[in-house]
């Protein structure tokens, strides 16, 4: 087997988007819960953010010159993020998946540390990446819906603006031990974050009420405003991952009408602070 790890480039976009789609529908089908990646136009469009982006460094894995994996390296911030790791279905199980985390951890080798969640009941990945040293430090779910009770008139819930940003990086060190205002910034432009503020206030955040948003809050009160604004102006369902161990906001959601999804495992490897206070992470962390 010969297998080799470059650079990815963006030739690459559409057939890395195809194996991330494939590899996550596989995942998914397996353990019956809905992929991360419903479709393949998703796929791609995440592939082509990520390999394009200059903060993320992306590799794909050539088999036999044809390109069978990808991965990827968020650096954005302080903490970096690696994922999504796909290998393309008929290329699994060759230690192709090994190859993309060994040259992604080289990369990162003198960060602050690395973070990444893990579908928990996919042992593989779970083997995978506590053999190269991650450890689990959180157990969270995805959670889905739309909340049935309207938004607290007392409350404010707006989108926010770079007139913001200086209070949502307080909360956030508050919260996390460090920044997340790359990714923050970057929502201004791609996502529609939103703010909750009580009195003039900032007093909770999410750069986005979704799968790949994080969000912090000073109390559950102020949590609980950002979801049910965040589900007042969507049309669709939302869906974000909550913390366990955040017991009462988790049956508050279930009451609000939000099912489980899946259960996910936020690993991280190198300096880790718990984070405080309220919050949802993001799929990266």
């Amino acid at each position: 087997m010969n297998v080799t790890i470059r650079s990815a480039t963006a030739s690459d976009i559409e057939v890395c988007g195809q194996i991330i789609y494939k590899a996550f529908a596989g995942i998914a089908e397996r353990y019956q819960f809905p992929s991360d990646f419903s479709t393949l136009e998703f796929a791609t469009q995440t592939a082509a953010f990520l390999i394009q982006h200059p903060l993320v460094f992306s590799v794909v894995a050539l088999l036999d010159h044809q390109v069978v994996g990808v991965n990827f390296l968020d650096e954005r911030n302080l903490i970096y993020a690696i994922g999504p790791i796909a290998v393309a279905p008929d290329a699994q199980g060759q230690g192709i998946g090994r190859q993309l985390m060994k040259a992604l951890l080289e990369r990162g080798q003198d960060s602050f540390g690395i973070r990444l969640s893990q579908d928990t009941v996919n042992l593989s990945s779970l083997s995978l990446y506590t053999s190269f040293g991650f450890e689990a430090k959180e157990l969270a779910v995805v959670l889905s819906g739309k909340p049935e009770s309207p938004p607290d008139p007392a409350v404010e819930v707006r989108l926010l603006n770079h007139s913001d940003l200086e209070a949502c990086a307080a909360l956030c060190q508050k919260v996390y031990g460090f920044l997340r205002t790359g990714e923050l910034i970057e929502a201004l432009d791609y996502f529609s974050p939103l703010a909750v503020f009580r009195s003039g206030r900032l007093t909770a955040y999410a750069s986005a009420v979704a799968f790949f948003g994080h969000g912090v809050a000073e109390t559950e009160a102020d949590l609980q405003a950002l979801i049910l604004g965040a589900g007042a102006k969507s049309e669709q369902p939302i869906s974000f991952i909550a913390p366990l161990r955040q017991g009462n906001f988790l049956r508050w959601c279930l009451k609000e009408g939000f099912r489980m999804v899946k259960p996910i495992t936020l690993m991280a490897m190198g300096d880790y602070q718990e984070p405080q206070e309220f919050f949802f992470p993001s799929v990266a962390y």
